[in-house]
């Protein structure tokens, strides 16, 4: 019978490797690109990504290996998991940042990456085994078999390899035909819980689907679909099965990994809270406070070079002792009592001191703001 983990999901036999790191929040999420040759009916990604050319790291928009590699640091990673869209869209960029990552951080940097049986060639395979590729996993389209065959190919290479597909209900039967046609080339077989996304592309609600209460976006009846495949599964093939609940994503992976990046690059003078978030002193400029198009008006700075001088000259005229400048979103750091006792200086020099609460990801999303 499947088993209840300490994660809020089921399990048979284990877990994949990939899946072991990514539940303490060891993994990078590397978003290598918003181009697929598919177009799911009950695709996630946001409208931003949604076939668009971006990459990101964790939240981080990253253009170059050395903004992937910062924020592998940032966040303590010891493994990164490559995603999109597909990114064998853009093979020559992953490639790349497969073969940065393990430069930097070695061969026991574990990587795993998901893609499509539509992208697959025994050259594409080969070259991300040579890269140093350590899992695959492949989501076919389960109302479409015509490119099954091609999950045989990556058995060539040693590889843990393994399908993840989001468990639909109303779909049991294609899913338990794509399992027994696949389980003798599978390690893994990983199962998602189906989430409604609030963006475009998604159409479950269109489709029917509605969420199992008003607090969660996991689709109704998904849960129980999964624990009676699990059982089936379980009395036919002897495969490790993991059932991913969108509790698991939301509460374990996405909590475990914000508290190793508050450890990662909190400063000297950040509060870490139990939940990772940073408590910190800081100055604005005025007009590029947070409020109302906050992000737009960031996006328009045309002189960094004056905004930094300026941030510098209150620092300096402050005497704010121990800080660092946030050029992206034009702000001084500092500790919160410091800049409680120098709020008066710092206006007067034209700054605006704040106490803030915030998420230590590279968006620094804000929980609370105290302007002083």
């Amino acid at each position: 019978m499947p088993q209840k983990t300490s994660y809020y999901s089921w399990n048979s036999n284990g877990f994949a490797k990939g899946c072991q790191l990514c539940v303490q929040g060891k993994k990078l999420v590397l978003f290598v690109t918003g181009l697929c040759p598919r177009s799911c009916f009950y695709c996630s990604i946001s409208d931003k990504k949604y076939h668009q050319d971006v990459s990101y790291a964790n939240e981080r928009p990253v253009t170059c290996a050395k903004d992937v590699l910062d924020e592998a640091h940032a966040n303590l990673a010891e493994g990164a998991g490559f995603t999109g869209g597909d990114p064998l869209c853009k093979l020559d960029r992953t490639l790349e940042y497969i073969k940065a990552l393990k430069a930097e951080f070695g061969k026991q940097f574990h990587i795993h990456l998901y893609t499509t049986p539509e992208s697959i060639k025994l050259d594409v395979l080969k070259a991300l085994h040579v890269a140093g590729l350590d899992e695959i996993r492949l989501h076919p389209d389960l109302q479409d078999d015509s490119k099954w065959g091609n999950l045989k190919l990556p058995t060539e290479f040693g590889w843990d390899y393994g399908i993840e597909i989001p468990v639909i209900p109303g779909l049991f039967k294609e899913t338990a035909k794509l399992v027994e046609f696949s389980a003798g080339k599978i390690k893994f077989l990983n199962l998602n819980e189906l989430e409604i996304a609030d963006n475009s592309q998604n159409k479950l609600n269109a489709l029917g689907y509605f969420t199992k209460s008003e607090e969660s976006y996991a689709v109704k009846g998904s849960e129980q679909m999964a624990l009676k495949l699990m059982g089936l599964i379980e009395q036919r093939h002897n495969i490790i099965i993991h059932y991913c609940t969108a509790k698991l994503k939301d509460r374990v992976q996405l909590g475990n990994r914000i508290r190793l990046r508050a450890k990662g690059s909190a400063r000297l003078f950040d509060v870490i809270t139990p939940q990772g978030t940073l408590i910190r002193g800081a100055v604005y400029l005025p007009g590029l406070e947070p409020g109302s198009e906050y992000q737009q008006r960031l996006a328009c700075v045309k002189n960094s070079d004056l905004l930094l001088d300026q941030l510098n000259q209150i620092a300096k005229g402050s005497a704010l002792g121990e800080f660092s400048v946030d050029m992206v979103r034009f702000r001084l750091l500092c500790s919160r009592s410091k800049v409680k006792q120098k709020s008066h200086i710092i206006k007067r020099l034209g700054g605006m001191p704040a106490l803030v609460e915030e998420y230590p990801t590279y968006d620094a999303f804000n929980l609370e703001l105290e302007f002083l």
